[in-house]
């Protein structure tokens, strides 16, 4: 069984008081006004118009050099920098975000953090604690932008994993300290994009995400930032910077087919983002979510009593819709007079019964582990 402290929410991995007091509370009262009872409102809050999309630079998985990747959906790789929300709504979601309430009972220290300023937050929208933040990554019009993007129609993934947060938060004696030493930090990364993987820090390691894709909003300002972009590992094991995303924009990756990582932010204060699992609309496209890297066990915010209900929700919506496809496929070829196709239909049967047995698998029966159930 999963340990008692999975279980309980990582209660014990929430982000100290001290935190909030010294590092967020002064940033919350810079937007603490900001739209108090706005609503969403595409037309005001969302900044990217038709000819942005029409002039984006996006990037294919055969720009990266990726072949046969095991988990990709579609071609589409990554994109630069595109206008998202305006300041009004970038402020409106940062006061939401970092509300007392919301800031310590939804915090946690991430997982690979060496002190109390890297939080991750996730799954409360779902309970009214920000509906600006919800509306404005659940509208049609927002998803409308991510998918026509990526090249596909896509949706959220679940109402826990709606809105993650990112913080990466240091003093101002440190970024002080920082902005002295932009050369050294400079020729590290220089170092790292030839290899040296150790030459930098990153605030996750090399991974691939368990969703499809990720949408990298920034909330920060990003003018005097020097680090924070996305590292793309491309099919020649060559290293690739995604370009700074700027405060209220949008960086697009496929990210469960793309090894990457986040390279830490130096000589500002604060970087805070969200990032938003995707999946396709289509239900009937091949599912290679998975939660390998969101579980409770392995990331701290992940709530376990919160977290798999909407993770079965999800997988069953799914699988409801695959059976309810099959049943009417096979009614239709029957009405037109065809012959039954019965090693099809078992061959389909199967993938249902494979997909069911993937959504178990995916559970902490054991800690860090999969299920044992046959």
């Amino acid at each position: 069984m999963p340990s008692i402290e999975v279980i309980k929410g990582n209660i014990h991995k929430s982000v100290p008081d001290s935190t909030y007091e010294i590092f967020i509370k002064p940033l919350y009262e810079k937007v603490k006004d900001a739209g108090l009872g706005t609503k969403f409102d595409p037309d005001v809050h969302l900044s990217c118009k038709a000819e942005d999309i029409e002039t984006l630079k996006t990037y294919t998985l055969q720009d990266l050099g990726i072949t046969n990747p095991k988990r990709a959906v579609n071609d589409f790789a990554a994109c630069d920098p595109l206008p998202l929300f305006t300041q009004e709504a970038i402020d409106i979601i940062r006061r939401e975000i970092m509300t007392e309430s919301t800031f310590k009972k939804y915090a946690r220290l991430a997982n690979l953090s060496t002190s109390a300023l890297d939080v991750q937050l996730g799954g409360f929208t779902k309970y009214g604690t920000s509906p600006f933040l919800k509306d404005a990554l659940s509208h049609p019009r927002t998803l409308e932008v991510f998918s026509k993007v990526i090249g596909l129609q896509v949706r959220n993934f679940c109402d826990f994993e709606n809105g993650h947060i990112n913080f990466g938060i240091k003093s101002k004696e440190q970024a002080a300290i920082e902005r002295e030493s932009i050369t050294e930090i400079e020729a590290k990364t220089q170092l790292f994009l030839k290899g040296d993987s150790s030459a930098i820090d990153s605030v996750v390691n090399w991974h691939f995400d368990s969703n499809p894709y990720t949408a990298v909003i920034m909330l920060s300002p990003t003018d005097e930032m020097i680090g924070g972009e996305t590292a793309l590992t491309k099919g020649s094991g060559e290293i690739v910077l995604t370009k700074q995303t700027p405060q209220g924009s949008v960086s697009l990756v496929q990210a469960g087919a793309i090894r990457h990582l986040a390279l830490l932010p130096f000589c500002v204060t604060e970087r805070i983002a969200i990032a938003q699992a995707l999946l396709p609309a289509d239900p009937l496209l091949n599912d290679v979510t998975v939660i390998t890297t969101i579980k409770p066990s392995v990331l701290h915010r992940t709530r376990y009593n919160e977290f798999y209900p909407d993770w079965i929700e999800y997988r069953m919506g799914v699988l409801e819709a695959r059976v309810r496809n099959l049943k009417q496929t096979v009614r239709k070829k029957a009405d037109n007079g065809e012959d039954f196709d019965q090693l099809e239909t078992i061959e389909q049967l199967k993938e249902l019964i494979n997909y069911v047995k993937g959504t178990y698998r995916e559970f902490e029966v054991i800690d860090e582990g999969l299920a044992t159930i046959d």
